[in-house]
Protein backbone atom coordinates (compact mmCIF):
# COMPACT_ATOMS: atom_id res chain seq x y z
CA UNK A 1 0.00 0.00 0.00
CA UNK A 2 0.95 3.14 -0.91
CA UNK A 3 -0.23 6.50 1.39
CA UNK A 4 -0.11 10.01 0.68
CA UNK A 5 -0.98 12.13 3.55
CA UNK A 6 -1.84 15.57 2.84
CA UNK A 7 -2.52 18.51 5.53
CA UNK A 8 -2.35 18.06 8.87
CA UNK A 9 -3.21 15.30 11.30
CA UNK A 10 -6.31 16.00 13.05
CA UNK A 11 -8.80 13.85 14.62
CA UNK A 12 -11.24 11.40 12.33
CA UNK A 13 -15.05 11.89 12.62
CA UNK A 14 -17.76 10.67 11.49
CA UNK A 15 -19.06 11.58 7.44
CA UNK A 16 -22.86 12.51 7.31
CA UNK A 17 -24.39 12.09 3.54
CA UNK A 18 -27.57 13.80 2.23
CA UNK A 19 -29.18 14.75 -0.54
CA UNK A 20 -31.74 16.72 -2.45
CA UNK A 21 -33.75 15.39 -5.72
CA UNK A 22 -35.24 17.79 -8.85
CA UNK A 23 -37.38 15.87 -11.16
CA UNK A 24 -39.70 17.42 -13.80
CA UNK A 25 -41.40 16.38 -17.05
CA UNK A 26 -41.79 19.16 -19.89
CA UNK A 27 -44.26 17.22 -22.26
CA UNK A 28 -44.25 20.51 -24.10
CA UNK A 29 -40.65 20.23 -25.62
CA UNK A 30 -40.25 16.65 -24.45
CA UNK A 31 -37.65 17.02 -21.61
CA UNK A 32 -37.47 14.64 -18.68
CA UNK A 33 -35.15 15.71 -16.32
CA UNK A 34 -34.11 14.60 -12.91
CA UNK A 35 -30.69 15.56 -10.81
CA UNK A 36 -30.07 14.56 -7.31
CA UNK A 37 -27.39 15.80 -5.79
CA UNK A 38 -25.12 14.42 -2.36
CA UNK A 39 -23.42 16.37 0.34
CA UNK A 40 -20.69 14.66 1.79
CA UNK A 41 -19.08 15.89 4.95
CA UNK A 42 -15.34 14.41 5.00
CA UNK A 43 -13.49 15.17 8.21
CA UNK A 44 -10.33 16.01 8.43
CA UNK A 45 -7.35 12.85 7.74
CA UNK A 46 -10.18 10.30 7.47
CA UNK A 47 -9.39 7.29 4.61
CA UNK A 48 -12.05 7.56 2.18
CA UNK A 49 -13.69 4.56 1.62
CA UNK A 50 -16.89 3.82 -1.07
CA UNK A 51 -19.88 5.63 -1.22
CA UNK A 52 -23.44 3.29 -0.81
CA UNK A 53 -26.88 5.23 -1.45
CA UNK A 54 -29.89 4.16 -0.46
CA UNK A 55 -32.95 5.01 -1.99
CA UNK A 56 -36.05 6.45 -0.68
CA UNK A 57 -39.35 7.02 -1.85
CA UNK A 58 -39.37 11.03 -0.08
CA UNK A 59 -41.23 12.90 -2.52
CA UNK A 60 -40.13 16.58 -1.57
CA UNK A 61 -43.06 19.27 -2.93
CA UNK A 62 -42.79 21.77 -5.66
CA UNK A 63 -44.50 25.29 -5.44
CA UNK A 64 -45.39 26.39 -8.55
CA UNK A 65 -44.94 30.44 -9.03
CA UNK A 66 -47.81 30.53 -10.91
CA UNK A 67 -49.77 29.21 -7.64
CA UNK A 68 -47.85 32.33 -5.80
CA UNK A 69 -48.06 35.76 -5.38
CA UNK A 70 -45.93 37.64 -2.93
CA UNK A 71 -43.63 34.47 -1.35
CA UNK A 72 -40.37 35.43 -0.20
CA UNK A 73 -38.19 32.04 0.51
CA UNK A 74 -36.14 32.53 3.48
CA UNK A 75 -33.47 29.71 2.81
CA UNK A 76 -31.00 28.35 5.87
CA UNK A 77 -31.16 30.74 8.97
CA UNK A 78 -33.06 33.29 6.62
CA UNK A 79 -28.98 34.42 5.42
CA UNK A 80 -30.52 33.89 1.54
CA UNK A 81 -34.08 35.35 0.36
CA UNK A 82 -35.64 34.61 -2.92
CA UNK A 83 -38.30 37.01 -3.91
CA UNK A 84 -40.54 35.01 -5.68
CA UNK A 85 -41.98 38.19 -7.49
CA UNK A 86 -39.21 40.24 -8.79
CA UNK A 87 -36.62 36.80 -9.22
CA UNK A 88 -33.86 38.60 -6.75
CA UNK A 89 -32.18 37.39 -3.87
CA UNK A 90 -31.24 39.00 -1.11
CA UNK A 91 -28.01 38.20 0.86
CA UNK A 92 -27.37 40.97 3.86
CA UNK A 93 -27.54 44.16 1.74
CA UNK A 94 -26.71 42.49 -1.53
CA UNK A 95 -29.33 42.12 -4.02
CA UNK A 96 -28.66 39.83 -7.37
CA UNK A 97 -30.79 38.06 -9.93
CA UNK A 98 -29.87 35.39 -12.09
CA UNK A 99 -31.55 34.85 -15.89
CA UNK A 100 -30.30 34.08 -18.69
CA UNK A 101 -30.12 36.57 -22.14
CA UNK A 102 -28.47 36.81 -25.66
CA UNK A 103 -26.97 38.77 -28.17
CA UNK A 104 -27.81 38.03 -31.84
CA UNK A 105 -25.15 37.43 -34.16
CA UNK A 106 -23.99 39.52 -37.00
CA UNK A 107 -24.25 38.28 -40.43
CA UNK A 108 -22.45 40.99 -42.14
CA UNK A 109 -26.08 43.07 -43.09
CA UNK A 110 -28.26 43.14 -39.84
CA UNK A 111 -26.70 45.81 -38.11
CA UNK A 112 -26.34 49.53 -38.04
CA UNK A 113 -24.04 49.53 -35.63
CA UNK A 114 -21.67 47.22 -36.66
CA UNK A 115 -18.14 48.81 -38.61
CA UNK A 116 -18.61 48.88 -42.35
CA UNK A 117 -16.96 45.75 -43.62
CA UNK A 118 -16.53 44.24 -40.33
CA UNK A 119 -16.42 40.50 -39.72
CA UNK A 120 -19.83 38.59 -39.09
CA UNK A 121 -20.07 36.29 -36.22
CA UNK A 122 -18.73 32.39 -36.11
CA UNK A 123 -16.30 30.38 -34.49
CA UNK A 124 -13.57 33.07 -33.79
CA UNK A 125 -14.96 36.37 -33.73
CA UNK A 126 -17.89 37.47 -31.21
CA UNK A 127 -19.73 40.30 -32.97
CA UNK A 128 -23.12 40.85 -31.88
CA UNK A 129 -25.11 43.01 -33.76
CA UNK A 130 -26.80 45.40 -30.91
CA UNK A 131 -24.43 46.66 -28.22
CA UNK A 132 -27.77 45.75 -25.02
CA UNK A 133 -28.15 42.68 -23.87
CA UNK A 134 -31.21 41.05 -24.97
CA UNK A 135 -33.21 39.72 -21.97
CA UNK A 136 -36.40 37.67 -21.67
CA UNK A 137 -39.24 39.91 -19.83
CA UNK A 138 -40.60 36.97 -17.48
CA UNK A 139 -40.55 33.15 -17.15
CA UNK A 140 -43.38 30.80 -17.70
CA UNK A 141 -44.87 30.41 -14.77
CA UNK A 142 -46.28 27.50 -15.49
CA UNK A 143 -43.36 25.28 -15.73
CA UNK A 144 -41.10 27.36 -12.60
CA UNK A 145 -41.23 26.24 -9.15
CA UNK A 146 -39.27 26.23 -6.28
CA UNK A 147 -38.99 22.88 -3.89
CA UNK A 148 -37.44 23.15 -0.17
CA UNK A 149 -35.96 20.42 2.96
CA UNK A 150 -33.59 20.49 5.16
CA UNK A 151 -30.29 20.63 3.36
CA UNK A 152 -31.09 22.26 -0.18
CA UNK A 153 -33.33 24.57 -1.71
CA UNK A 154 -33.80 23.94 -5.48
CA UNK A 155 -35.27 26.68 -7.46
CA UNK A 156 -36.41 25.85 -11.62
CA UNK A 157 -37.05 29.17 -14.08
CA UNK A 158 -38.44 28.15 -17.31
CA UNK A 159 -37.49 30.55 -20.29
CA UNK A 160 -38.41 30.55 -23.91
CA UNK A 161 -35.98 28.28 -24.92
CA UNK A 162 -33.83 27.33 -21.79
CA UNK A 163 -33.94 26.07 -18.07
CA UNK A 164 -31.81 27.74 -15.03
CA UNK A 165 -32.27 25.64 -12.39
CA UNK A 166 -30.75 27.13 -8.98
CA UNK A 167 -29.89 24.77 -6.42
CA UNK A 168 -28.43 26.18 -2.82
CA UNK A 169 -27.02 24.68 0.28
CA UNK A 170 -28.56 26.06 2.95
CA UNK A 171 -25.83 25.75 5.54
CA UNK A 172 -23.05 27.00 3.87
CA UNK A 173 -25.07 29.42 0.88
CA UNK A 174 -23.30 27.77 -2.04
CA UNK A 175 -25.33 28.30 -5.19
CA UNK A 176 -24.84 25.39 -7.70
CA UNK A 177 -26.09 26.31 -11.67
CA UNK A 178 -27.43 24.44 -14.41
CA UNK A 179 -28.35 26.02 -17.94
CA UNK A 180 -30.32 23.44 -19.91
CA UNK A 181 -30.67 25.14 -23.76
CA UNK A 182 -33.41 23.34 -25.77
CA UNK A 183 -31.51 21.92 -28.68
CA UNK A 184 -31.30 24.27 -32.26
CA UNK A 185 -32.70 23.54 -34.80
CA UNK A 186 -29.98 24.36 -38.09
CA UNK A 187 -30.87 27.75 -39.76
CA UNK A 188 -29.91 30.20 -41.82
CA UNK A 189 -31.96 33.49 -41.04
CA UNK A 190 -30.64 34.51 -37.48
CA UNK A 191 -27.65 33.39 -35.13
CA UNK A 192 -27.30 33.48 -31.16
CA UNK A 193 -25.22 33.97 -28.34
CA UNK A 194 -26.61 33.00 -25.40
CA UNK A 195 -25.94 34.29 -21.51
CA UNK A 196 -25.94 33.49 -18.07
CA UNK A 197 -26.35 36.87 -16.47
CA UNK A 198 -25.52 37.95 -12.29
CA UNK A 199 -27.20 41.28 -12.04
CA UNK A 200 -26.28 42.69 -8.66
CA UNK A 201 -26.17 45.74 -6.27
CA UNK A 202 -22.81 45.94 -5.96
CA UNK A 203 -20.51 49.14 -6.85
CA UNK A 204 -17.31 47.26 -8.68
CA UNK A 205 -16.50 50.81 -10.26
CA UNK A 206 -12.80 51.75 -10.68
CA UNK A 207 -12.45 54.79 -9.43
CA UNK A 208 -9.54 55.30 -11.30
CA UNK A 209 -10.84 54.57 -14.86
CA UNK A 210 -14.74 54.96 -13.34
CA UNK A 211 -15.61 52.17 -15.45
CA UNK A 212 -16.71 48.86 -13.87
CA UNK A 213 -14.45 46.25 -13.28
CA UNK A 214 -14.42 42.37 -12.93
CA UNK A 215 -11.62 39.86 -12.25
CA UNK A 216 -10.68 36.37 -14.17
CA UNK A 217 -8.51 33.59 -14.38
CA UNK A 218 -5.49 33.74 -15.88
CA UNK A 219 -5.26 29.42 -16.37
CA UNK A 220 -6.77 28.84 -13.30
CA UNK A 221 -3.74 30.08 -11.04
CA UNK A 222 -3.66 34.03 -10.98
CA UNK A 223 -6.57 36.81 -11.22
CA UNK A 224 -6.16 39.37 -13.50
CA UNK A 225 -8.36 42.75 -13.59
CA UNK A 226 -10.81 44.07 -16.26
CA UNK A 227 -11.93 47.07 -16.92
CA UNK A 228 -14.50 47.67 -19.11
CA UNK A 229 -13.75 49.83 -22.30
CA UNK A 230 -9.87 50.02 -21.09
CA UNK A 231 -6.73 48.77 -21.13
CA UNK A 232 -4.29 50.06 -18.48
CA UNK A 233 -0.94 49.47 -20.02
CA UNK A 234 -1.32 50.78 -23.65
CA UNK A 235 -2.81 53.49 -25.55
CA UNK A 236 -6.87 52.19 -25.99
CA UNK A 237 -9.06 52.85 -29.33
CA UNK A 238 -12.60 51.37 -28.56
CA UNK A 239 -14.17 49.96 -31.91
CA UNK A 240 -16.45 47.20 -30.17
CA UNK A 241 -18.15 48.05 -27.63
CA UNK A 242 -19.61 44.50 -26.35
CA UNK A 243 -16.69 42.21 -27.57
CA UNK A 244 -13.96 44.14 -26.23
CA UNK A 245 -15.20 43.30 -23.06
CA UNK A 246 -15.02 39.84 -23.20
CA UNK A 247 -12.17 38.02 -21.54
CA UNK A 248 -11.60 34.27 -21.38
CA UNK A 249 -11.70 32.18 -18.16
CA UNK A 250 -11.10 28.80 -17.27
CA UNK A 251 -12.32 28.46 -13.64
CA UNK A 252 -13.67 31.81 -12.36
CA UNK A 253 -14.72 35.17 -12.51
CA UNK A 254 -15.46 37.64 -9.63
CA UNK A 255 -16.28 40.84 -8.52
CA UNK A 256 -16.53 43.11 -5.33
CA UNK A 257 -17.64 46.23 -4.16
CA UNK A 258 -14.88 48.75 -4.74
CA UNK A 259 -15.29 50.55 -0.73
CA UNK A 260 -15.86 47.32 0.88
CA UNK A 261 -14.00 44.31 -0.81
CA UNK A 262 -15.65 41.82 1.62
CA UNK A 263 -19.09 42.31 -0.70
CA UNK A 264 -17.68 40.10 -3.48
CA UNK A 265 -19.24 37.63 -5.40
CA UNK A 266 -17.22 34.50 -7.65
CA UNK A 267 -18.87 32.51 -10.37
CA UNK A 268 -16.93 28.96 -11.25
CA UNK A 269 -17.16 27.33 -14.29
CA UNK A 270 -17.37 23.79 -15.15
CA UNK A 271 -15.57 24.29 -19.00
CA UNK A 272 -13.78 27.27 -20.75
CA UNK A 273 -16.16 29.97 -21.32
CA UNK A 274 -15.87 33.74 -22.02
CA UNK A 275 -17.08 36.46 -19.16
CA UNK A 276 -17.86 39.91 -19.79
CA UNK A 277 -17.53 43.03 -17.85
CA UNK A 278 -20.35 45.26 -19.41
CA UNK A 279 -22.29 47.09 -16.48
CA UNK A 280 -22.36 47.97 -12.80
CA UNK A 281 -22.85 45.33 -10.62
CA UNK A 282 -23.12 42.73 -13.22
CA UNK A 283 -21.24 40.00 -14.74
CA UNK A 284 -22.49 38.23 -18.10
CA UNK A 285 -21.27 34.68 -19.18
CA UNK A 286 -21.55 33.65 -22.60
CA UNK A 287 -22.81 29.66 -22.24
CA UNK A 288 -23.65 28.87 -25.90
CA UNK A 289 -23.06 30.09 -29.41
CA UNK A 290 -24.01 29.63 -33.36
CA UNK A 291 -23.69 31.89 -36.45
CA UNK A 292 -25.38 31.16 -39.96
CA UNK A 293 -22.44 32.77 -41.91
CA UNK A 294 -18.52 32.03 -42.23
CA UNK A 295 -16.33 35.13 -39.72
CA UNK A 296 -13.96 35.22 -42.73
CA UNK A 297 -11.04 33.24 -40.54
CA UNK A 298 -10.03 30.25 -42.63
CA UNK A 299 -13.20 27.93 -41.39
CA UNK A 300 -15.53 28.74 -44.41
CA UNK A 301 -18.61 27.99 -42.65
CA UNK A 302 -20.81 28.96 -39.86
CA UNK A 303 -20.45 28.28 -36.16
CA UNK A 304 -22.73 25.18 -35.59
CA UNK A 305 -21.62 21.88 -33.46
CA UNK A 306 -24.26 18.98 -33.99
CA UNK A 307 -23.03 17.56 -30.77
CA UNK A 308 -24.33 20.73 -28.43
CA UNK A 309 -27.19 21.96 -31.09
CA UNK A 310 -29.26 18.98 -31.69
CA UNK A 311 -29.60 18.30 -27.99
CA UNK A 312 -30.44 19.74 -24.40
CA UNK A 313 -27.17 21.22 -23.59
CA UNK A 314 -26.38 21.55 -19.92
CA UNK A 315 -24.06 23.66 -18.54
CA UNK A 316 -22.87 24.25 -14.64
CA UNK A 317 -22.08 26.72 -12.38
CA UNK A 318 -20.76 27.38 -8.82
CA UNK A 319 -21.44 30.71 -6.97
CA UNK A 320 -20.07 31.92 -3.89
CA UNK A 321 -19.54 34.92 -2.24
CA UNK A 322 -16.61 33.90 0.20
CA UNK A 323 -12.56 34.66 0.13
CA UNK A 324 -11.49 30.65 -0.44
CA UNK A 325 -11.19 29.49 -4.06
CA UNK A 326 -13.30 26.41 -4.89
CA UNK A 327 -11.54 26.16 -8.42
CA UNK A 328 -10.92 22.63 -7.96
CA UNK A 329 -15.12 21.85 -7.90
CA UNK A 330 -14.85 21.30 -11.17
CA UNK A 331 -11.40 20.11 -11.25
CA UNK A 332 -10.15 22.74 -13.02
CA UNK A 333 -7.18 23.08 -10.73
CA UNK A 334 -6.73 20.14 -8.93
CA UNK A 335 -3.26 18.78 -6.67
CA UNK A 336 -3.65 15.29 -8.24
CA UNK A 337 -3.97 16.34 -11.96
CA UNK A 338 -3.50 12.93 -13.61
CA UNK A 339 -3.16 8.99 -12.84
CA UNK A 340 -1.72 6.65 -15.61
CA UNK A 341 -0.82 3.03 -15.11
CA UNK A 342 1.70 0.73 -17.21
CA UNK A 343 0.64 -1.66 -19.60
CA UNK A 344 -1.26 -4.67 -17.79
CA UNK A 345 -1.19 -2.99 -14.65
CA UNK A 346 -4.16 -3.14 -12.21
CA UNK A 347 -5.25 0.02 -9.64
CA UNK A 348 -8.00 -0.18 -6.92
CA UNK A 349 -8.38 2.56 -5.75
CA UNK A 350 -11.30 3.99 -2.78
CA UNK A 351 -10.19 7.52 -4.29
CA UNK A 352 -11.43 8.28 -7.31
CA UNK A 353 -12.53 12.95 -7.04
CA UNK A 354 -10.05 15.76 -6.86
CA UNK A 355 -9.17 17.10 -3.45
CA UNK A 356 -9.37 20.52 -2.18
CA UNK A 357 -6.76 22.42 -0.97
CA UNK A 358 -8.66 22.69 2.50
CA UNK A 359 -8.67 19.02 2.94
CA UNK A 360 -6.55 16.57 4.63
CA UNK A 361 -7.02 13.35 3.46
CA UNK A 362 -5.14 9.86 2.98
CA UNK A 363 -5.58 8.55 -0.39
CA UNK A 364 -4.58 4.77 -0.64
CA UNK A 365 -3.57 3.17 -4.19
CA UNK A 366 -3.21 -0.29 -4.27
CA UNK A 367 -0.37 -2.03 -7.03
CA UNK A 368 -0.06 -5.05 -8.26
CA UNK A 369 1.58 -7.21 -11.34
CA UNK A 370 4.63 -4.65 -11.32
CA UNK A 371 1.94 -1.77 -11.71
CA UNK A 372 3.49 1.62 -11.91
CA UNK A 373 1.23 4.94 -11.03
CA UNK A 374 2.72 8.17 -12.23
CA UNK A 375 1.07 11.18 -10.32
CA UNK A 376 1.78 14.69 -10.88
CA UNK A 377 0.76 16.80 -7.79
CA UNK A 378 0.94 20.92 -8.72
CA UNK A 379 0.03 24.15 -6.09
CA UNK A 380 -1.43 26.36 -7.72
CA UNK A 381 -4.28 27.61 -5.64
CA UNK A 382 -4.87 31.32 -5.17
CA UNK A 383 -5.84 33.69 -2.29
CA UNK A 384 -7.17 36.70 -4.85
CA UNK A 385 -9.01 38.42 -2.89
CA UNK A 386 -7.71 40.15 -0.34
CA UNK A 387 -4.58 40.77 -2.61
CA UNK A 388 -5.69 39.78 -5.81
CA UNK A 389 -2.42 37.59 -7.62
CA UNK A 390 -1.68 36.57 -3.97
CA UNK A 391 -0.30 33.08 -4.84
CA UNK A 392 -0.46 30.38 -1.97
CA UNK A 393 2.09 29.35 0.23
CA UNK A 394 4.19 26.62 0.24
CA UNK A 395 2.57 22.74 -0.09
CA UNK A 396 4.48 19.57 1.77
CA UNK A 397 3.38 16.06 0.99
CA UNK A 398 4.46 13.18 3.38
CA UNK A 399 5.18 9.45 1.44
CA UNK A 400 5.09 6.36 3.63
CA UNK A 401 5.51 2.68 3.11
CA UNK A 402 7.06 2.00 -0.69
CA UNK A 403 8.93 3.65 -3.00
CA UNK A 404 8.86 6.72 -4.81
CA UNK A 405 11.00 8.34 -7.43
CA UNK A 406 10.59 12.07 -8.69
CA UNK A 407 10.31 12.46 -12.20
CA UNK A 408 10.53 15.48 -14.58
CA UNK A 409 7.00 16.48 -15.53
CA UNK A 410 7.03 14.61 -18.84
CA UNK A 411 7.82 11.08 -17.05
CA UNK A 412 10.72 10.81 -18.81
CA UNK A 413 13.94 11.43 -17.00
CA UNK A 414 14.63 10.03 -13.16
CA UNK A 415 15.62 12.95 -11.01
CA UNK A 416 15.66 11.10 -7.44
CA UNK A 417 14.26 8.51 -5.55
CA UNK A 418 12.13 9.57 -2.02
CA UNK A 419 12.72 7.79 1.13
CA UNK A 420 9.94 6.77 3.43
CA UNK A 421 8.65 9.05 5.52
CA UNK A 422 10.32 12.17 3.82
CA UNK A 423 8.84 15.36 2.97
CA UNK A 424 8.21 16.82 -0.14
CA UNK A 425 8.16 20.52 -0.54
CA UNK A 426 6.05 21.68 -3.45
CA UNK A 427 6.34 25.36 -3.77
CA UNK A 428 3.82 27.75 -5.23
CA UNK A 429 2.93 27.47 -8.50
CA UNK A 430 5.58 24.88 -9.18
CA UNK A 431 4.06 21.30 -10.27
CA UNK A 432 5.64 17.85 -9.87
CA UNK A 433 5.94 14.12 -11.09
CA UNK A 434 6.09 10.94 -9.13
CA UNK A 435 5.98 7.18 -10.13
CA UNK A 436 4.81 4.82 -7.39
CA UNK A 437 5.14 1.15 -7.36
CA UNK A 438 8.26 1.13 -9.67
CA UNK A 439 9.19 -2.94 -9.67
CA UNK A 440 7.48 -4.19 -6.67
CA UNK A 441 5.83 -7.54 -7.25
CA UNK A 442 2.38 -8.62 -5.85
Amino acid sequence: MRIWRFGKDEKNYVENIFGNNIAFNDIDIGLRYSSIQFKKLLEKNVLISSLSISRTNKIIEKKYFSNIKDEKIKIGNGNLIFDCNNLKFTKDKNEFSLTHGFYTSYDGSNSNIRPEKSNPDGAYIFAPCENELQTYESIDKNKSFYQQNGHFTSIVLRYPNSYLIITIENNNLKIYTESIFEPIPRRTDKGFNYLLVLDSNINNINKEYNQPQIFTDSQGINMMQRIKDTRPNYKYELTEKVSSNFYPITSVVSLYETENKKNKISIYSDRAQSAGVVKNGQIQLICQRFSTVDDWKGVGEGLYENSSMDRFFPVKHLITFDDKNHSDYFNKVPFILSVETMKNSKINSNYEKIISSDDSLDIEFEVKKYGEIFVEVGNVHCDYFGDFGKESENMKINFEKGKLIEYSLNGVDEIKEIKSGENITIKKQMFKSFLLGKDLKE
